[in-house]
């Protein structure tokens, strides 16, 4: 799986609890990284955050979904508005809200890959 966010210390934490569960982990750190994977790296599921430099993580899995591509995906946000999640859901994403406890990470992981 991939995670991308611009915040070094996010990345490496998630990287840290995944691993920790069994999961092998590829970290990013912006949109260009994971649209420059697309298609090449075999993920099973992309872990995003909203708000980064240059594209924000729904306007990279947009262009996923543009691109043809059924990328489960997580997107990470301290800032989950009623319309991040109402786009979510019509992009059939799961949201993880921002600071997040190890076990809600893991069950959103178990639940996006199931």
């Amino acid at each position: 799986m991939a995670v991308a966010d611009d915040d070094e210390l996010v990345r490496g934490l998630v990287r840290t609890i995944l691993t920790l569960h069994g999961y092998r982990v590829t970290l990013l750190a912006g949109a260009e990284e994971v649209l420059q994977g697309i298609g090449r790296e075999a993920w099973s599921l992309l872990i995003i955050d909203l708000h980064m430099p240059r594209r924000s993580g729904l306007e990279v899995i947009r262009e996923i979904r543009r691109q043809g591509w059924s990328l489960p995906a997580i997107l990470m946000s301290g800032l989950l508005t009623e319309d991040v999640v109402e786009e979510c859901r019509r992009l059939d994403v799961e949201c993880l809200p921002k600071p997040f406890e190890v076990d809600q990470l893991v069950q959103t992981v178990s639940r996006s890959l199931s």
